[in-house]
């Protein structure tokens, strides 16, 4: 449930790709042919020009779960405010 002081979004962004293993590059190739277009829906902790960092969790003793961090020039579009 949300307390009124974290808003809720969506965030459409671009991951990273990472491999630390030998593969056939055919394998790698076709894996990285496109990006791969993520959508993450969390509570904002922390807005800066740079990144937000979002979690997916909270409790009442201001505890968080699911954290992550997007930088910004992975976002594609605009946040999306939900209710």
């Amino acid at each position: 449930m949300n307390d009124g002081k974290r808003k809720k979004v969506r965030i459409k962004w671009y991951d990273a790709y990472s491999i630390d293993s030998w593969k056939p590059l055919d394998v790698i190739l076709e894996a990285t042919e496109e990006p791969m277009l993520c959508n993450t829906v969390g509570y904002i902790l922390q807005d800066t020009s740079e990144a937000i960092t979002i979690c997916h969790s909270f409790n009442e003793e201001n505890q968080v779960c699911g954290v992550i961090q997007i930088p910004k020039c992975s976002i594609q579009g605009k946040i999306e405010k939900l209710k």
